[in-house]
């Protein structure tokens, strides 16, 4: 009995041809800026009793398109999902009858598909026949829908993929490839974790074994791929698929988003819960929608208490009720940790960048730092730092070596290992990368000032007031940064490969361009106004020379550094606005070398040039008098003052 069993085991897997995993098989971005300029077209509505069925249910696509045209052209390669049979059991009984998709490039699929899969130890392995296809005609940028001729009913206990066949492209253009090469849209939205399967070819000499399917990994999130159902459900289902590892402060309540399958008979409009954490389970909670939702995949909010003191705790989430009656998920509940901490620190988001007036795509950089700072306010600190020429007027080399060599634009957020683009970002957009990280409470805070030296030699003393979560050493950076420079002469003009007079060789058009960027069309260079310009800094070379800090932890700990500014630089020197300097405090992890937090303040205006008080016997009086640190005062304060004189200059007094 027992042969005969192994023997249907081994002629059921048998029909299934597995995916190879390979790490050295990589997904390629499309880096080009145009990507985001496809706009998502309207949801086709759907038919009473019909929802779409996916590791997330929303219009988003991913807007920077990828591609394997690294492995070389491919006429019929196919791209697919592959569901599990427990995340498809809501939908049992119910009928498949269409798909959506999303390519970047029109007119390169030429299949759709539903298959039959298999989930083993050794991965997921395919159906060498398709439930249901169909040919397609034509497609389009940006969403496509496809009904099936005939529905296919969902069996219990069967996994499934979806996709669609496409031309895999591989036309050169200069060093990389055309825009019709990178097809796929992938989202880091939804469920996370789901590999993309791609079937091609992949010769050995590129890392492959020939034709088959490969299994591309879960690093740039879901393909853009959702099927069509059709049919009620048995019950309301609402069963918790994602809750990652969350933070919460000792005494205060957060709410915490939870990713849910949800599958009602007709709309999702209350759901109860319980939690328990470190051993204690909650009273029950109820919460009432503001407005009903049929989304198959959706994030809902839960209150959680933080633990009464300071540490990690396992931590169980149960929905109890769905719409006041039983929940009929088989899975109800989901396990996770709460980090309880000390402290609730605001968190703020480093961006360091590489940029340079001679780099032709950097004006998306500016404007990608732009857009965060506008966003995050004091929430988001950004350096730009000008490595990439050195006929660049603001050229530094005195930083932090973050590994960019002489890519530019390109940036890190909080030093993270990850390079990725100022503008776009990881994905779409610079701006989700950063509120992702700012979800985070920090292990440190800081605040920092900066006061200037008697001598008027561009010297001043960065200060930075250190609080931790918990006893431990950190490093402490300092950099002073420029907001509003600009100079005189053609070394100050901006390259600009945005600009029409380029289009023959960038494939840009003044549609394709992103609105804010729009504006550099008509220009081959510009003179912009420089923000956030990196002008001096705690670093000698790439030596930080600034001293460790040991944080208690409770109170406080300052940690202070001399930083002489570029007065001997006679470019830069006369381009910086001396009311526009600022001071940036950064706390550094020696472990990790990550960034824990960041900090940013007005420095006092810059006075130079002062060879003293003026003569008793002329005209000009003081019109007014300031401390070093811009609080204006009414009579003589003990130290350095600021004094304004009726003529419109500024001197500076030592008062004892």
């Amino acid at each position: 009995m027992k042969k005969v069993l192994l023997s249907m085991v081994a002629l059921l897997m048998s029909t299934f041809t597995f995916a190879q995993v390979n790490g050295a098989l990589k997904l390629e971005r499309n880096t080009a800026p145009a990507k985001v300029a496809v706009k998502a077209s309207p949801r086709k509505a759907l038919a009473d009793g019909q929802r779409y069925l996916g590791y997330y249910s929303s219009d988003n696509f991913g807007q920077s398109g990828l591609g394997i045209a690294n492995l070389g052209a491919y006429e019929t390669c196919k791209a697919v999902t592959a569901m599990s049979a427990d995340f498809l059991k809501p939908f049992v009984g119910m009928k498949v009858v269409g798909i959506r998709y999303v390519v970047l490039a029109p007119n390169l699929v030429a299949k759709v598909m539903l298959g039959d899969c298999e989930f083993t130890s050794q991965g997921v392995g395919f159906g060498d026949d398709f439930l249901l296809s169909k040919d397609v005609t034509s497609s389009n940028a940006g969403w496509n829908t496809v009904m099936f001729d005939a529905p296919y009913t969902i069996p219990a206990n069967t996994a499934l993929y979806a996709g669609f066949q496409y031309n895999q492209k591989a036309v050169k253009q200069g060093n990389g490839f055309t825009d019709e090469c990178y097809p796929l849209s992938l989202i880091k939205e939804g469920v996370t974790g789901n590999p993309l399967y791609i079937y091609t070819n992949v010769p050995a000499n590129k890392g492959g074994n020939g034709e088959g399917w490969y299994n591309f990994g879960s690093e740039f999130g879901n393909i853009c791929i959702q099927l069509i159902v059709e049919g009620q459900p048995a019950g309301n289902f609402l069963s918790p698929v994602q809750l990652d590892e969350f933070q919460t402060v000792v005494g205060k309540t957060k709410k915490v988003e939870v990713l849910f399958q949800n599958v009602c008979k007709n709309a999702l409009s209350s759901y109860s819960y319980t939690y328990t954490q470190n051993g204690v389970t909650s009273a029950e909670q109820t919460v009432d929608l503001a407005a009903n939702t049929t989304e198959t995949i959706v994030k809902l909010p839960v209150q959680i208490e933080g633990a009464a003191a300071p540490g990690k705790y396992d931590f169980t989430l149960n929905i109890t009720k769905v719409n006041y009656g039983e929940n009929a998920a088989a899975v109800s509940s989901i396990k996770s940790k709460n980090e309880t901490m000390a402290k609730d620190f605001k968190p703020v988001v480093l961006m360091e960048e590489n940029t340079g007036t001679d780099c032709g795509w950097c004006p998306r950089g500016m404007q990608g730092m732009k857009n965060a700072a506008e966003k995050f306010g004091d929430q988001f600190v950004g350096v730009a730092i000008h490595q990439f020429s050195a006929s660049d007027p603001m050229y530094t080399i005195n930083y932090a070596n973050l590994g960019f060599k002489e890519s530019a634009p390109i940036c890190t957020l909080n030093r993270s290992s990850s390079k990725i683009d100022p503008y776009l970002g990881s994905e779409s957009s610079i701006c989700d990368d950063i509120a992702a990280l700012l979800t985070k409470i920090p292990d440190a805070a800081l605040t920092v000032k900066a006061e200037w030296g008697a001598a008027d030699n561009g010297e001043l003393t960065a200060t930075a007031t250190v609080e931790a979560q918990a006893a431990k050493t950190y490093q402490l950076a300092f950099a002073v940064i420029a907001d509003n420079v600009k100079g005189e002469g053609d070394n100050w003009n901006q390259a600009n490969y945005y600009s029409k007079y380029y289009a023959s060789h960038t494939g840009l058009s003044y549609e394709t361009i992103p609105d804010d960027l729009k504006f550099l069309w008509n220009e081959i260079t510009y003179k912009p106004v420089f923000n956030d310009v990196l002008v001096a800094s705690s670093y000698v070379r790439s030596l930080n020379k600034c001293a460790n800090v040991d944080v208690p932890a409770e109170g406080t700990v300052e940690g202070s550094y001399e930083i002489t500014l570029p007065v001997t630089n006679k470019v830069l020197l006369p381009a910086l606005d001396k009311d526009q300097l600022y001071i940036v405090g950064i706390i550094i992890d020696p472990t990790t070398k990550k960034v824990v937090n960041a900090a940013k303040a007005k420095i006092p205006t810059w006075v130079t040039g002062i060879n003293g008080v003026k003569a008793n016997g002329e005209n000009a009086v003081e019109v007014a008098r300031y401390t070093m640190d811009g609080r204006q005062v009414s009579a003589p304060v003990k130290g350095i003052n600021l004094v304004k004189m009726s003529d419109g200059t500024t001197q500076k007094v030592l008062v004892k």
